[in-house]
């Protein structure tokens, strides 16, 4: 059995339940499954037939976020959230990195799903403009690239302000063995200060709550387009474009959705309830326990995002079946890997006409999703 110093045990002690129970026994369990789950995603969307897509850009550049997500988490987990610390570097590294790298992350991870709705939303209502925009050079790279930097910048002030006592000022006693360290996050430090309460209103706004509306925006368009016919096949006719374009908006909003749903709790606390509490990790206090749910959602939010692709992805699917031996590959598929599974461009005549309606809808096809293969396909041929 592992020994503890007494200056750890006693500061475990202090730690009640809600934490104990949710930050040393569920997200170990759901960071060891995202670690796994999210690495495996990554391996199958770098197969060849998956790789030589261009939205599975998005796809790599979120499975990465979330794999990030779960390994930042391990230093909460170990610490209790800053309850408890072992070392001084450890205290340090969670004072300053702890929270910080896993929001850099999630902001990350929040944008790339606002990119991919968006272009979805553009291919579904401003079709006319969708092949101009996705013909630039390195335009999803760029937009990474952009992402990160800004969602690093925004997190720089909470990595630079944060502080680290000993609970004892005692000359000599640099590791606080007489004592314990207190943690004050960039998130709380000099949290009545009015620079920091405006700074939280500027960071909420960019980092939750306009990337939360642009995603009910977008996909709610999605759903109408879906309703109104623009995303269905014209009866008789089978594109490939157009329904990996149909699959591609069902798996959107499916992310879409689950991130609303398990990050609004851990919302709801930031926006109305967090404050520094002295007594945070032993108190009765009702406020941790929606921090302790929220973030407990929040994290399964990044472990789930797989499941969307194995269900709704056939080829997604077929892949991770051979990944783990559960289904050979046939000649055919290696024939396809081999070509990175591009599909040339098919001759006119066996595409549908430029106003092509849907028998159930009266709302005319949009002509460049159907026509132009050589854009449509490569974007949606992972589907």
């Amino acid at each position: 059995m592992t020994q503890l110093t007494p200056r750890l045990a006693s500061t475990m002690a202090e730690v009640d339940a809600v934490h104990w129970v949710v930050y040393r026994n569920v997200l170990p369990v759901l960071v060891f499954a995202g670690i796994i789950l999210n690495v495996l995603c990554l391996v199958v969307l770098s197969r060849p037939s998956l790789r030589s897509t261009r939205v599975v850009w998005y796809f790599l550049a979120l499975a990465s976020s979330d794999l990030l997500v779960c390994v930042f988490h391990i230093p909460v987990i170990t610490t209790i959230t800053g309850c408890t610390f072992s070392s001084y570097g450890e205290a340090y590294y969670f004072t300053h990195f702890g929270w910080t790298m896993i929001g850099v992350c999630q902001s990350f991870g929040t944008y790339v799903i606002v990119w991919l709705s968006l272009d979805r939303f553009i291919a579904v209502w401003m079709y006319e403009i969708y092949p101009k925009i996705q013909q630039r050079p390195h335009v999803k790279r760029n937009r990474l690239l952009a992402t990160a930097m800004a969602c690093i910048t925004f997190h720089l002030v909470y990595m630079v302000l944060a502080d680290l006592t000993c609970s004892t000022e005692d000359e000599g006693d640099e590791e606080c063995t007489r004592g314990h360290w207190i943690s004050v996050s960039g998130y709380q430090y000099q949290f009545e200060k009015t620079w920091h309460k405006v700074y939280c209103v500027i960071y909420g706004l960019f980092i939750r709550w306009f990337p939360g509306c642009l995603l009910i925006f977008f996909n709610a368009s999605l759903v109408v387009g879906i309703v109104q016919g623009r995303v269905n096949l014209p009866v008789g006719i089978k594109t490939p474009g157009r329904s990996g374009e149909r699959k591609l908006v069902i798996i959107t909003i499916a992310i879409t959705a689950s991130y609303i749903l398990f990050t609004f709790p851990i919302m709801i606390y930031i926006t109305g309830f967090a404050e520094a509490l002295p007594d945070r990790c032993g108190g009765n206090h009702p406020k941790e326990v929606l921090r302790a749910v929220g973030n407990t959602l929040q994290l399964l939010e990044h472990v789930i995002h797989i499941a969307f692709l194995v269900g709704l992805n056939s080829r997604f699917r077929k892949e991770l079946k051979i990944l783990l031996r559960l289904e050979k590959r046939a000649d055919d598929d290696y024939c396809h890997e081999q070509d990175g599974e591009k599909e040339e461009p098919k001759s006119r005549s066996k595409l549908a006409p430029p106003h092509s309606f849907n028998t159930h809808s009266t709302t005319p096809t949009p002509p460049t999703l159907t026509q132009d293969l050589s854009l449509s396909t490569a974007d949606v041929a992972v589907l």
